[in-house]
């Protein structure tokens, strides 16, 4: 088996995509649900969840997320066990978890549980790049800076540009798209908050 595994155009470490799977077949489990249960809980496939579970696989954002939401848990925690009162993470531990054809990307660096569910994201768009998300959770935050190139952010039918150095804090309930329009790569940052696990 080669170090990294391809699915639909990006790459992922083969340790990732095993930790994925386990972690997603013993939450699974100890809630005492049938994979029918989870997909009909996360909108997600039965196939699909077969595949993640048996490592086959290296879904998509999109996917993580409805899956974090059926279990009540945050996107990172469905590849490691949290730390109780702080999280160190180095950047060899950012886990890429989209990239486009164009040379995109999306790095979750690292995320926290408590008091409520909170990631920060790294990305990278390269012109002509366009990243569609559906909508998340109804009070799902996010604030994202842009660093560099101006981002294009569409939110349901309200379409805005942010310059560099600009940044947006904005409520996810509706579909939404990253996208560069320009001709030079969009680097922001992003922090995602979720509404607090019961």
């Amino acid at each position: 088996m080669s170090a990294r595994k391809r699915t639909g155009g990006f790459a992922t470490n083969a340790e990732t995509i095993q930790a994925l799977a386990d972690t997603v077949r013993a939450t699974r489990e100890r809630k005492r649900w049938s994979l029918a249960a989870l997909a009909s809980r996360s909108g997600v496939s039965k196939g699909m969840l077969l595949q993640i579970e048996a490592a086959k696989t290296n879904p998509s954002i999109g996917t993580l997320v409805r899956i974090a939401n059926a279990f009540g848990v945050a996107v990172w925690q469905l590849f490691e066990a949290p730390e109780e009162t702080m999280r160190v993470a180095t950047r060899a531990q950012a886990l890429t978890l989209w990239r486009s054809a164009r040379g995109g990307r999306a790095l979750l660096l690292v995320g926290a549980e408590s008091p409520q569910p909170v990631e920060l994201w790294e990305w990278q768009l390269a012109p002509g790049d366009v990243y569609s998300a559906d909508a998340h959770l109804d009070t799902t935050m996010e604030a994202i800076e842009v660093r560099h190139g101006t981002l294009t952010l569409v939110v349901g039918k309200r379409r805005v540009r942010v310059p560099p150095g600009g940044s947006v804090v904005v409520r996810m309930n509706q579909r939404h798209q990253y996208i560069n329009e320009g001709r030079t790569i969009v680097k922001l940052t992003m922090v995602v908050i979720d509404p607090p696990r019961r």
